[in-house]
């Protein structure tokens, strides 16, 4: 009895963990589009969304020079980003994997059989895979890990990426599954931190679902704007 307590508790403790990285995740995807905003803007500051082409990044790349001057600030945001990614990913994936087995073969008539089940509570673990690979490692090796000369050299590299047809496919695709990603996710983290209400759990729902999906189309936005007024090359 204490040994299945014990597993209890363990696996609640997995459950608020996970779900305080993903809301941290959140935070940081909300701070994120900001700064790709920032690339359709004027040098006044004010917002140009077309043609995208009247922007010439110096907003952009001001922001850029000044995250990147402190590289204390720098790195240590990046290491506190790997960590969080990594603990998120290694705990859902562990906790699929619990609850998979403790289905056991009759898991898949469970699965038909269970009430409330939507697109982004049933693919949780895919939508999460897949957007940890087309979207970050693609987005690192294209943004991160790509030489290029300081804060111009940056903001050049990106128009350059999403100039291109494919880049920008690939990267709404990646998108679309982020969206059915945190359809779900947003107000899941909720539930498992215990905040679960009939007072204001539907809120929160609501704003889950808008959460989810603004932030993709804000993202998309950069990209659909820089190609549409780039001519979209192959």
């Amino acid at each position: 009895m204490n040994g299945s307590s014990g597993l209890i508790r363990k696996s609640v403790a997995k459950k608020a963990i996970m779900a305080l990285t993903g809301l941290t995740l959140c935070l940081f995807l909300s701070v994120h589009l900001l700064g790709n905003i920032t690339l359709l803007l004027k040098d006044s500051g004010s917002l140009t969304l077309y043609p995208a082409t009247q922007s010439t990044g110096e907003f952009f790349k001001w922001v850029a020079h000044h995250y990147e001057a402190v590289p204390l600030i720098f790195y240590t945001g990046e290491i506190f980003l790997l960590l969080l990614f990594g603990t998120h990913i290694l705990l859902g994936i562990t906790l699929w994997l619990q609850n998979r087995a403790a289905r056991g073969p009759a898991r898949y008539v469970l699965q038909k059989n269970e009430g409330g089940r939507t697109l982004g509570s049933g693919t949780m673990i895919y939508t999460g895979l897949f957007f940890i690979f087309a979207f970050l490692v693609i987005h690192l090796l294209n943004f991160r890990f790509t030489t290029h000369d300081g804060v111009q050299g940056l903001y050049d590299l990106v128009r350059s990426r999403f100039s291109q047809i494919l880049w920008v496919a690939i990267y709404l695709t990646a998108l679309l599954g982020l969206g059915v990603h945190l359809s779900h996710g947003f107000q899941s983290a909720f539930q498992s931190l215990g905040i679960n209400h009939p007072r204001y759990t539907r809120y929160i729902k609501a704003f889950g679902l808008l959460f989810a999906v603004l932030i993709p189309l804000g993202f998309a936005l950069v990209p659909v704007l820089i190609l549409t007024s780039s001519g979209g090359a192959g």
